[in-house]
């Protein structure tokens, strides 16, 4: 049986599972694809499904003992852009993505 902690990051992780799914989506069909039956395109799905991971884990926090964002959050975007700069530096010098 689940508690609320189990309840809440198993939550999380299906957004996070369905953030994945729309992105795959997006890169097989396209972001402006619209899927036969829906109103919004792969793009629009993806920053939904972003909204409702946001939300998500502000509910979460509400209710678990999930910190806050630390004082120190934008050192840590800092640090998180700069590693992902470096990764993508790196996938231009391969050729996998547009200069």
């Amino acid at each position: 049986m689940m508690n609320e902690q189990d309840y809440y990051l198993t939550k999380i992780g299906e957004e996070c599972a369905e953030i994945t799914q729309r992105i795959f989506k997006l890169f097989q069909f396209g972001p402006a694809e619209v899927e036969p039956g829906q109103l919004r395109s792969n793009l629009q799905r993806v920053h939904s499904e972003i909204l409702d991971l946001e939300a998500t884990l502000t509910l979460a926090r509400e209710r678990l003992t999930i910190p806050p964002r630390p004082d120190r959050f934008v050192e840590i975007v800092d640090k998180r852009r700069e590693r992902m700069n470096k990764y993508k530096q790196l996938s231009v010098d391969l050729g996998r993505i547009e200069k």
